[in-house]
């Protein structure tokens, strides 16, 4: 199963880390924050840190503030379910709330 995280892109940086034989990786970290109202009309807060191919840093480093979807995926397995980021989907930038329900009129 496929879903989306989307939320606003606060902050976009260049990451490394140390493989299994030795050499670095080096990828773009984005720290994304979902923001919505629960049952009982209180504000929900979550944050989601992403590791993202490091080519696409200067795009989301002039991103942020705005609005991302990055897809995840989640596999039943016997040892239990899990979620991550899919590699092989591609993520999507916005600039308005893609989950807003105002509409915009436009003049013709």
């Amino acid at each position: 199963m496929t879903t989306m995280y989307i939320g606003t892109i606060r902050v976009a940086k260049r990451a490394e880390r140390k493989q299994k034989d030795g050499t670095m990786a080096y990828f773009s970290q984005v720290s994304a924050q979902f923001e919505t109202i629960d049952v009982n009309g209180e504000k929900e807060i979550s944050m989601e840190n992403v590791q993202l191919p490091i080519t696409e840093l200067e795009l989301l480093k002039s991103s942020v503030n705005k609005f991302i979807s990055i897809p995840y995926t989640t596999i039943n397995t016997k040892n239990g379910t899990y979620t991550f980021p899919d590699d092989n989907l591609l993520f999507r930038i916005y600039d308005t709330d893609p989950l807003s329900q105002t509409s915009k009129t436009v003049k013709s």
